[in-house]
């Protein structure tokens, strides 16, 4: 049951608000409360729509996107990437693309995230803001998959991704709405270099592949890369499909988007 509701002005008033009132959580676009069968307990909502978080800016250290940005709003951007706009046309409805936001999806970091691993594959980092904090921190995306209990760093404020590197990603589900068995993207810089592999896998989360990664920088083959990634790879059975069919989405997945960028960087 929710027992409150606040909608503050401020960073500082929504931090405060959180550290103030135990159970209570962020309120972004509400995409997930408002989702049959939701899980989320929440004793008190905290609306950050009047804080200031909904801007997407080029800076020198790359493109500033906040946690409050919505798909939608993403989309229309001409500063966002097409590797970035890719995953974001994954979530299929048009009305649920107006209200989400990618901070609250990112934050949700669920093994069917729609952005995540594209957002690895851009060698993302989240800058976060904490109550009593007198400096925002900057966490690499990788670093919070590595160590899930890490994702408690409070109130996303933006992230900040290289639109210069090149992205690709697949989603495999029944339907544009039904939860993805597998979502998985490889990004690479502009000159090919910096490999990077992840994928969220229904029911075993969000992965990451530095070994087969590795392989596949140094050109390594189809054979090598099948012996590599089953020793890091992860699954499990659940009404998305077998554990069996998401290994092999995620191998035939990967290595197509491999072929293409070594088609691309010839």
């Amino acid at each position: 049951m929710v027992n409150g509701y606040w909608k503050p002005e401020t960073v500082d008033e929504a931090l405060a608000l959180k550290a103030g009132h135990k159970g209570s959580r962020f309120l972004a676009g509400g995409t997930e409360l408002e989702r049959l069968g939701c899980g989320v307990e929440v004793k008190g909502l905290i609306d950050l729509k009047d804080v200031g978080l909904d801007g997407i800016r080029s800076e020198r250290d790359g493109l500033h996107v906040g946690g409050m940005v919505a798909f939608t709003q993403a989309l229309e951007s001409d500063l966002v990437p097409e590797g970035l706009k890719e995953a974001l046309l994954f979530m299929g409805s048009m009305p649920k693309r107006n209200m989400a936001t990618i901070g609250g999806n990112v934050m949700r970091h669920g093994s069917d995230s729609y952005l995540v691993p594209t957002l690895a594959a851009y060698h993302a980092r989240l800058v976060f803001a904490a109550h009593g904090a007198t400096k925002e921190k900057a966490v690499e995306l990788e670093h919070l998959i590595r160590h899930p209990a890490d994702w408690e760093q409070g109130l996303l404020k933006e992230i900040i991704l290289d639109p210069r590197r090149r992205v690709s990603s697949h989603r495999f589900a029944v339907t544009t709405e039904s939860h993805a068995a597998v979502t998985l993207s490889l990004g690479c810089g502009a000159d090919g270099g910096d490999l990077r592999m992840a994928a969220a896998i229904r029911g075993s989360g969000i992965q990451l592949f530095t070994k087969s990664q590795e392989l596949v920088a140094g050109g390594a083959g189809r054979k090598a890369f099948h012996e590599t990634l089953l020793g890091e790879l992860e699954t499990t059975d659940d009404l998305t499909g077998s554990a069996e069919y998401k290994r092999y989405l995620v191998e035939e997945g990967l290595w197509m988007l491999v072929e293409a960028m070594r088609r691309n960087h010839v």
